[in-house]
This record gives C-alpha cells, sequence and structure tokens, in this order.
C-alpha cells in the first residue's frame, strides 16, 4: 500500500530521521504532528551524567549491582521554529553523534 502522498503524486523522501522523528520537505514529522522548519534552528544538549542502579540489576547480580550501574544520561535535541514554539526531542546519550547529525540537517533545510 503506497502512502498518501504518493497516490496524490507527491514524493515524499524522508532525509533525517532521529527517535520517532523524521525530516522531509522542510517538515518535521512525529506520528500525526507536523512542524514547519522554515527558519527554525536545532542545538543538541547533552544531559549531566546520571547513573542508576535498577531493582532488576540488584536481582540479577546482587552486591556486584553497585558496581554496574546503568547509564541513564540523555541528549536533547532543541528544535526552535519560527514561530516561538519549540520542540524538544529526548534520546539516550549514546545516540549523541545521530542526534548532532539531525540537528545538523536540521538547520540546513531550515535555511533553504
Amino acid at each position: 500500500m503506497k502512502p498518501l502522498g504518493e497516490m496524490l503524486g507527491r514524493e515524499s523522501k524522508i532525509i533525517g530521521l532521529f527517535q520517532l522523528y523524521s525530516v522531509n520537505n522542510k517538515v518535521l514529522r512525529s506520528g500525526l504532528e507536523h512542524w514547519d522548519l522554515t527558519g527554525a534552528t536545532a542545538t543538541v544538549d547533552v544531559g549531566a551524567q546520571h547513573k542508576g542502579v535498577t531493582a532488576g540489576r540488584v536481582v540479577a547480580l546482587g552486591v556486584l549491582a553497585l558496581a554496574a550501574k546503568k547509564d541513564k544520561t540523555k541528549v536533547f535535541v532543541t528544535v526552535e521554529l519560527a514561530s516561538g514554539e519549540q520542540v524538544i526531542i529526548e534520546g539516550p546519550a549514546s545516540k549523541e553523534k545521530q542526534a548532532r547529525q539531525f540537528a545538523g540537517i536540521i538547520n540546513q533545510v531550515a535555511k533553504l
């Protein structure tokens, strides 16, 4: 089954993906929501390092769970739209490189 845009003769090419968000044709999309990226800017912030012990790790590893703490650090892509609205996209810090690439794509598309 073809997407609605293709059936209407509009070609939809996804330029970038991060978490559940995509960029195509100067539009940021997530599920049924969409935002126009004309004049938008995107920045990336990494939250303070946060490591914690989960109950599952304590059960599985016992006392060793204190040494095997889970990294809960987050990375945030903040998209400031021309209207002043902000869209904040959260992801794990392990995907910082993808987050920076996604923000770069948004910044490039917004200038066109």
